[in-house]
């Protein structure tokens, strides 16, 4: 599994794109459950101490994480997930999630969760919030990346 020269610009744009609708997709589920489970603060907490200074080094980590969940996706999930390239998207993040979120058994240890700036992420009610913010990135990433970089069908 590789990708080729052509896809990486592709799938940076898809990726980074995608999470743009994540961060929306945050805001809009932080103010309908009553919750602050805050990514931006979750990611750069760790590296700043003032707010709006975490916020800005977590938006730099959440874009890079973006741009590069857009090249995974590119070289293992795209092409091989079955559906149109929206639903192959979605799929790939809801993996994706189920399988990285148990690291946030550990946000015990988190500076931002230890003050209270944001809630726990280890709940069920905080993996259920994730699921939106998930299928938004998955949704547009597998459509911006297939507008960008469309599959060759061959013919038959």
């Amino acid at each position: 599994m590789n990708i080729k020269r052509r896809e990486i610009g592709p799938a940076v744009i898809a990726g980074v794109t995608a999470g743009v609708g994540y961060l929306i997709q945050q805001e809009v589920d932080n103010r309908l459950t009553g919750k602050n489970l805050d990514d931006l603060l979750l990611l750069g907490r760790p590296f700043a101490r003032m707010k709006q200074r975490a916020k800005a080094v977590g938006t730099l980590i959440h874009f890079g994480n973006s741009a590069g969940i857009g090249i995974v996706y590119a070289v293992i999930a795209n092409g091989r997930l079955p559906g149109p390239a929206w639903a192959r998207g979605m799929l790939f993040l809801t993996m994706e999630n189920c399988l990285l979120y148990p690291v946030m058994s550990l946000d015990r240890h988190h500076p931002a969760i230890k003050s209270g700036e944001i809630d726990p992420y280890w709940t069920l009610p905080a993996f259920l919030q994730s699921f939106p913010r998930h299928l938004v990135f998955g949704t547009i990433l597998g459509a911006v990346f297939e507008i960008l970089h469309p599959q060759m069908v061959e013919p038959v």
